[in-house]
């Protein structure tokens, strides 16, 4: 009822949607599938309200990050903040949901470059990449507005990934400049799913309205 407005396939839609993130994301499943299936729920009701992502977008884009974002060490909150800001940037699913896998997967992997782009040691970014992978990710895109060796590193890692078919320049320049934004977003997706209080409410207003 909540989602049907942005869902056109009905109930199997919100359903099939919701279930295969759910099933993406791992750090949130508990033994009440339902229960898991309406915080998602609320969490996508609540980026769609809080702005121009719809529910749909979100779910694809977090699809195609989630799989190897949370593997990685992203979270289910993070995980949906940075898909709904990517939407609201207007990138597309397909070449920014394959950009940030690519530069999630070389941020742990070739942190020496990466570490020039953050402007940090090559010792600590390696901590922070394995303690708090999302920080690590919003240093890299702050990074990527600065001048002189940070640009450098930026332009071999970006013409790196083109070749591979990603999106990588867009991502950069729309995230570098938005790290507010997408930080905002990934606070809300990550209370929002603590809780059913979006999802319920809008389910209660169009039952009795």
């Amino acid at each position: 009822v909540a989602l049907g407005d942005e869902f056109t396939g009905g109930a199997e839609e919100v359903a099939a949607t919701v279930g295969k993130l759910r099933n993406v994301f791992s750090d949130m499943q508990s033994d009440n599938v339902g229960q898991d299936i309406m915080h998602i729920s609320n969490a996508l009701n609540e980026l769609g309200a809080a702005g121009f992502a719809t529910g749909p977008v979100v779910a694809d884009f977090a699809n195609r990050i989630g799989g190897v974002g949370i593997t990685l060490g992203l979270t289910s909150g993070q995980v949906l903040g940075l898909s709904a800001t990517l939407q609201e940037l207007n990138v597309s699913t397909e070449r920014g949901g394959t950009a940030v896998v690519k530069i999630l997967q070389k941020m742990t992997t070739e942190t020496d470059k990466f570490a020039v782009i953050a402007g940090m040691s090559v010792t600590d970014f390696k901590n922070l990449v394995n303690t708090d992978l999302y920080g690590a990710f919003t240093k890299v895109m702050e990074g990527s507005k600065r001048s002189g060796s940070s640009a450098t590193a930026l332009a071999g890692i970006i013409k790196d990934l083109e070749i591979q078919g990603a999106g990588a320049s867009e991502v950069f320049a729309k995230l570098g400049g938005n790290v507010g934004m997408l930080n905002e977003k990934v606070d809300l997706a990550s209370t929002s799913l603590q809780n059913t209080d979006s999802v319920m409410a809008e389910f209660g207003l169009k039952n009795e309205n």
